[in-house]
C-alpha cells in the first residue's frame, strides 16, 4: 500500500481539505479524462509518472540556439505541468496528489495562437473528451472568432468547457475563452473565503475556488520561490482555480455520465457554497465550489437544443446537422428553456408551419425577461430588418403570443428567444408552446 503523498500530511496542500473536506465515496463508472490545452509537461517529474497523463497533442519545441524562446518554451511545460498536478497528480508517496489522483489527464499542445488553439480545442472533442480546461485565453474582444466557434462546438458535442476567469485587474472586462457561451469560467479565493485582489469580477464570473498558495509540481529551475527546489512550489492564480473546478466536473460526470454540458454547468453552479451577496454577484458568481454537494443534487432538467444562441448552431452551417424544425406537422410542441443575460443570452428555433395553415406561439417567462420575434429564414443566417414577421408588444415578465401563417413555400422560419434584465434578475426559465390553430 502506497504512504500518504507528504504535503498531504504535512498540511503543506492546505487548499486540497477546502475542496474535499471529507474522503468522496468512490465513482460509480470510471472518471473520463480531462483534456487540457497547454503547451507541454515534464515529463520527468516524479508527479507525472504512471502514465496518467497523455500528450494526445504535442506543441511546437523552440529553437535551442534562441535564449529567450527556450525561457518562453520553460514557462509554458512549467504551467501545464502545474495545471495536470492540481487535477490527478497521483497518490504515489511522493510531494502532493491532486483532486483525483491519477485521472486521465489528456493534453493538447499549441503554439498559441487562436487557429491552432481552436483546433486543438476540435481535437480534443474528436477525441472523447468530456470535459476540456483551459488555463489561459485572450484579453481582447472579439480577437478569436475561430476559438469562439470551437468552444461553442465543443459544448455542442457535449463537452463540459471550463476557463479561468482571468488575473489583473479585478474588474478585466474581457478574457476568452472565458466570457464565451456556456462556459464554466472560474474565479480564486485566498485562504479566508475571499476573492483574491487580482481575481477578475465581472458579469462573466460563475463559481470560485482556491486559487492563492496552491501546492503544485512544477519544474525544477523555476522552483526558486520557497528556497527549496524540491519540484513544488506555492502558486498564484485562476489557472489554478479552473483546473480544481474541470475535476469536479469529470467526478459529476463518472457518477452520471448521461448528463449534458448544460446540466454538470448546472450542478456546479447550484450547489455552490454561496459567499458575499445572497445569490449570484460579480465578486463571487454562485459562490465556492462544493463537490460533495454537486455529487447529492439532483439532475436539473436539460436545456434544450442548446447551444442555439446563433444561426449555424441551429441552421446546419455550424458543424452540427440543423435542428429539427419545430411543430412541423403535429399539432403542438412545448417544452421549458433557460436563458442567462450572459452565458446564454438567446434562444434561436427553428419552426416549421405547414403551407395554408396557421400557428399560435406563446412564450411565457417563469423566472427570467423576455424579447421575442419570429423572422422569415434565410440560407446565411443573416437577419435584415424587413425579415421581422412578428415580434414582442410588451418584453418582460408578461406573456407574449405570436399568430403565424405557414410561409408560401413551407420554409420555416427562425423564433428569436432574447433574455432581459428585469427586477435585477440575470438567468432563469421560461416556457414555449407552439399550437396550430387550422
Amino acid at each position: 500500500m502506497t504512504a500518504a503523498d507528504p504535503f498531504v500530511t504535512s498540511g503543506r496542500q492546505a487548499w486540497l481539505p477546502r475542496v474535499l473536506p471529507t474522503p468522496l465515496p468512490p465513482p460509480l463508472n470510471p472518471v473520463p479524462p480531462i483534456a487540457i490545452i497547454e503547451t507541454w509537461i515534464d515529463t520527468k517529474h516524479p508527479e507525472m509518472q504512471g502514465g496518467w497523463v497523455n500528450m494526445r497533442r504535442y506543441g511546437p519545441a523552440p529553437d535551442w540556439d534562441d535564449p529567450a524562446a527556450v525561457f518562453e518554451f520553460g514557462d509554458a511545460v512549467d504551467h501545464g505541468t502545474l495545471v495536470a498536478s492540481v487535477i490527478g497528480a497521483p497518490e504515489n508517496g511522493v510531494g502532493m496528489q491532486g483532486v483525483l489522483p491519477g485521472t486521465a489527464v489528456w493534453l493538447y499542445g499549441t503554439t498559441g495562437r487562436c487557429s491552432d488553439i481552436a483546433a486543438a480545442t476540435r481535437q480534443a472533442v474528436s477525441d472523447g473528451a468530456r470535459v476540456i480546461n483551459f488555463s489561459g485565453g485572450f484579453e481582447a474582444a472579439g480577437v478569436c472568432r475561430t476559438l469562439h466557434d470551437s468552444i461553442g462546438f465543443a459544448v455542442g458535442m457535449g463537452a463540459v468547457v471550463v476557463a479561468a476567469a482571468g488575473n489583473g485587474r479585478p474588474g478585466q472586462k474581457w478574457i476568452q475563452p472565458g466570457n464565451d457561451y456556456h462556459v464554466l469560467t472560474v474565479g480564486a479565493l485566498n485562504a479566508f473565503d475571499m476573492p483574491t485582489a487580482w481575481s477578475a469580477q465581472n458579469n462573466h464570473l460563475d463559481i470560485m475556488a482556491p486559487g492563492e498558495g496552491i501546492t503544485a509540481a512544477r519544474l525544477s529551475f523555476l522552483d526558486t520561490d520557497d528556497g527549496t527546489p524540491d519540484g513544488f512550489s506555492e502558486v498564484d492564480g485562476t489557472s489554478f482555480s479552473a483546473p480544481i473546478v474541470a475535476a469536479a466536473a469529470a467526478r459529476v460526470l463518472a457518477d452520471r455520465p448521461y448528463l449534458t454540458a448544460d446540466q454538470v454547468y448546472r450542478i456546479l453552479v447550484t450547489s455552490a457554497r454561496d459567499l458575499g451577496r445572497r445569490g449570484w454577484d460579480r465578486a463571487y458568481g454562485y459562490g465556492a465550489l462544493d463537490i460533495a454537494a454537486a455529487l447529492a443534487t439532483p439532475t436539473p432538467r436539460t436545456d434544450v437544443l442548446e447551444p442555439n444562441e446563433e444561426f449555424k448552431w441551429v441552421n446546419g452551417l455550424g458543424g452540427f446537422p440543423a435542428d429539427p424544425a419545430l411543430l412541423g406537422r403535429r399539432s403542438s410542441v412545448a417544452f421549458q428553456a433557460t436563458l442567462d443575460l450572459v452565458k446564454d443570452p438567446v434562444d434561436i428555433y427553428r419552426v416549421s408551419i405547414p403551407q395554408g395553415r396557421a400557428a399560435r406561439i406563446t412564450v411565457t417567462p417563469i423566472s427570467v425577461g423576455l424579447d421575442i420575434g419570429a423572422y422569415e429564414s434565410w440560407t446565411t443566417g443573416r437577419v435584415r430588418p424587413g425579415d421581422l414577421i412578428a415580434g414582442s408588444s410588451r418584453p418582460g415578465m408578461g406573456a407574449e403570443t405570436l399568430r403565424i401563417l405557414g410561409a408560401p413555400n413551407g420554409r420555416p422560419f427562425y423564433l428569436f428567444i432574447a433574455s432581459r434584465g428585469v427586477h435585477g434578475q440575470i438567468s432563469g426559465r421560461y416556457s414555449l408552446q407552439i399550437t396550430r390553430t387550422r
